[in-house]
């Protein structure tokens, strides 16, 4: 059981490295390949409460150091070489010349046996400072970031919560909120640089305490607790169904009862594949190293023996063997077999763990996230070997690509093939219903073994989204006009029916661009302010801004309508143009008053001047009818003033028609009064306009009075 234990627990540390970093960018720089190439502190607790006989199962949480065959396992499945490791032990303190191994590369199998020499060698003790063990991690990975730009990890080993036991410290709860306190900074830290955090937490064989648990929350990216062979195992399968990069295979296998001897296969496609890492155990507990009892040889595709003994590790409870890529070009293609011979009727586990040289990228070429029910779009896996500079049809041709859409509502899933697509893959979909989906893809070799996964997308299928009922290049065109005699805003413009939904759903809008809350939206109309005012607003315009908007007569207002439904997938919009062309006439209007009044104070001081000095020139002519008699006089010039009949030779008694003419230029507003008197008759004026008759009946002894400037004649 321990070996067992000690297999998963290191399958989980290994899976843990490649969920944090599924995307590793595909590159060689110099020698170095950074694809799943990592930093990583590892932080192992050495507590005493690993050996003390304090669990529920009656020993210690560790009795048999499980946890280092665990970090030996983790180390030898990561690549050959690339990968730069260092580690930090802790009880309730960390003794940098002891407990810490400073990050280095690991270039072979001997650096990563010598780091977990130096790491195994101190014995456990002492009480758990979690905090003061992250902040040195992660001041040791802020250092390495310097010098390497690939991805960082902290790997936490540890059975329990920060304590303290009583005399160690001179206050057990101040001790313990200041490591914790510690701890959350380095995480923070941790977090702001890119330096992702994950922990297992060791149980009892029954369960993990609860606190610390908790506690792990609050430092990690992702804590799994174990307690169990099956809990190791669920945290397992649970790890590496997230990650973007190779899916391990993992089978019981019964060797012969009589001969003791199995075998097993995989298939190495022509690209993809750094390493091929086969891991044999035995479920059962046992002291003797699993290499006493079982034999192991590897054939390659061409019959020949694969000479593992330069790439094999054995411990008590594994044996591990790496195969790495030979040549550039990649591994041998075809079938390998895994030869096996151990002890009649056994059963062993052997799992084949893939490193890839891979970096996947899943595409759509519409927005995934607003896709429409019955349009094409098409899902683009793009390809890249570390290895290959260009990937030939033929190598893609040996990965079988499928796309996998699983319902976000219902869960379940469905699948497609996709086709070899200018040096990856590609299918063309056409949704006929919404949803949304996860959308990801897996390349798996022939007989399934190896199998890669990309990242994944969301894909949001709707319904046909709101349509404009107009061509855009038609665009919704008003005209508002601003004078003195209307409001600060305009009429409403409506754009009803301007935009139409399939699905019958209630639209609202809003406009891309409101002009400084000039424009504002009235269910389905439009309302303008005019320039220096604010729609909804009791803000007065400052005398500046009235006056820059009076002097601009016309101004256009171009933004576009935004039109959007509510959908249970999500929201969808369409938009039209719109312009408005605003015209204001207060300027014009108040410079057209301007020069009316200045033209009126102009004449009227022209009219005083003239008539105070010039009297009014006046021409009378006057027609006398006696007795049945006409008789025309000749025309009386400058006649001001009183005359008798008799002194203008006329009889003074009779008809007479008088025409009087004033001269437009002095006589401009009045024309001339006339006025008679005599004994007959009381004395009457009356106003005679300029160059209109007027008769009238004169008795004897009546005078005869014309004024062209005074009131009465």
């Amino acid at each position: 059981m321990k070996r067992f234990l000690a297999g998963i627990l290191a399958a989980v540390l290994v899976v843990s490295l490649l969920a944090a970093f599924p995307g590793s960018a595909a590159a060689e720089e110099a020698r170095h390949i950074k694809v799943n190439r990592f930093n990583v502190v590892l932080v192992v607790d050495k507590s005493g409460s690993l050996h003390n006989d304090t669990s529920a199962n009656g020993r210690g949480t560790d009795n048999y150091d499980l946890r280092f065959d665990s970090i030996k396992l983790f180390l030898a499945l990561l690549t050959e070489s690339g990968n730069n490791v260092g580690a930090v032990l802790f009880d309730s303190e960390v003794k940098e010349d002891r407990y810490v191994v400073q990050i280095e590369e690991m270039k072979n199998q001997k650096d990563k046996d010598m780091l977990v020499s130096q790491i195994s060698t101190e014995k456990v003790g002492g009480d758990t400072n979690i905090g003061l063990a992250l902040d040195r991690a992660t001041k040791m990975l802020l250092e390495m970031k310097k010098e390497s730009d690939l991805p960082c990890l902290i790997l936490l080993l540890s059975d329990g919560k920060t304590d303290f036991s009583k005399g160690t410290v001179p206050s057990v709860s101040k001790a313990v909120e200041e490591a914790r306190t510690l701890g959350e900074k380095a995480s923070e830290t941790a977090r702001a640089n890119d330096i992702r955090i994950y922990s297992i937490m060791l149980g009892d064989g029954k369960k993990v305490d609860s606190e610390a648990v908790n506690e792990m929350r609050l430092y990690t990216d992702e804590s799994v607790p174990v307690t169990t062979a099956d809990e190791l195992t669920r945290a397992f399968r649970e790890f590496y169904t997230i990650i973007n990069n190779t899916q391990p295979e993992e089978k019981p296998f019964e060797v012969d009862e009589t001969t003791g001897y199995g075998e097993v296969s995989f298939y190495v496609p022509s690209y993809g594949l750094e390493e091929v890492n086969i891991v044999i155990e035995h479920p059962a507990d046992g002291k003797e190293p699993l290499s006493d009892s079982v034999s192991v040889a590897i054939v390659q595709p061409d019959d020949s023996l694969y000479p593992i003994d330069s790439h094999r590790v054995d411990t008590a409870h594994y044996i591990i063997i790496k195969i790495p890529k030979p040549k550039v070009g990649g591994l041998a293609v075809g079938e390998w077999v895994v030869k096996l011979r151990g002890k009649p009727g056994d059963t062993l586990y052997v799992s084949k763990f893939f490193n890839s040289s891979l970096t996947l990228d899943l595409s759509c070429s519409e927005d995934s996230k607003n896709l429409s029910v019955n349009k094409p779009c098409r899902f683009t896996l793009s390809v890249q070997d570390a290895y290959i500079d260009e990937l030939s049809d033929d190598d893609l041709e040996s990965m079988t690509p499928t796309l996998h859409l699983v319902n976000q509502s219902t869960g379940k899933e469905e699948t497609r093939e996709m086709q070899i697509d200018k040096g990856g893959y590609s299918v063309e979909l056409v949704f006929d219903k919404p949803a949304r989906y996860e959308v990801s893809v897996s390349l798996a070799a022939k007989d399934g073994a190896f199998r890669v996964k990309s990242g994944s997308l969301e894909a949001q299928v709707f319904a046909p989204a709101p349509q404009p009922t107009r061509d855009e290049s038609d665009p919704l065109k008003a005209k508002v006009h601003f004078s003195f005699f209307n409001a600060a805003l305009s009429d409403p413009i409506s754009f009803e029916g301007l935009f139409v939904d399939p699905k019958g759903t209630e639209l609202s809008y809003e406009i891309s661009d409101n002009y400084g809350d000039r424009i504002t939206l009235d269910g389905e109309a439009i309302v303008v302010a005019r320039r220096g005012m604010k729609v909804n607003s009791d803000e007065v315009s400052t005398a500046w801004e009235e006056l820059r908007g009076m002097r601009l007569r016309k101004e256009l207002l171009s933004f576009d309508l935004i039109a959007t439904d509510s959908y249970q997938y999500g929201v969808q919009t369409c938009s039209h143009p719109v312009v408005i062309t605003v015209t204001d006439s207060r300027f014009i209007t108040i410079l057209g008053l301007g020069l009316l009044l200045l033209s009126a104070a102009v004449l009227t001081a022209a009219y005083l001047v003239i008539r105070s000095r010039y009297r009014c020139k006046l021409a009378v002519t006057i027609t006398a009818t006696v007795n049945g008699i006409q008789t025309k006089l000749l025309p009386v010039y400058n006649f001001n003033g009183s005359r008798s009949l008799k002194k203008l030779g006329l009889r003074t008694a009779g008809h007479y028609r008088l025409v009087a003419t004033p001269d437009p230029m002095v006589c401009l507003f009045k024309g001339p009064k006339f006025s008679v008197k005599g004994q007959s008759r009381p004395t009457s004026s009356e106003r005679i306009s300029g160059g209109l008759a007027k008769t009238i009946i004169i008795n004897n002894g009546v005078e005869l009075n014309i004024s062209a400037m005074t009131m009465r004649f």
